[in-house]
């Protein structure tokens, strides 16, 4: 017998509808903005000429990099409230 097709994981709960797709993603990129803004990067490289792929990879994952460590400062209970 399968136990796996009765787990509860394969099924969305009744009480909370389905995460979207999108939704998903907007959380994931989120909580790993180096890994969103290396995409990112790669993507602009691709579409702006002259900027190469890895070189907008590379400045992408920096930026996301940075705005990680920022968003995690910002809250901080040490730094206090923003005046």
């Amino acid at each position: 017998m399968n136990d796996t097709a009765s787990s509860p994981d394969h099924h969305p709960s009744p009480t909370k509808p389905p995460t979207s797709l999108w939704q998903r993603v907007k959380k994931a990129a989120d909580e790993n903005r180096t890994i969103a803004g290396a995409v990112g990067g790669f993507a602009a490289g691709t579409v702006v000429p002259g900027v190469g792929n890895v070189v907008g990879a590379i400045v992408g994952a920096g930026v996301g990099y940075f705005s990680q460590k920022e968003k995690e400062k910002l809250r901080s209970p040490e730094s206090g409230s923003p005046k």
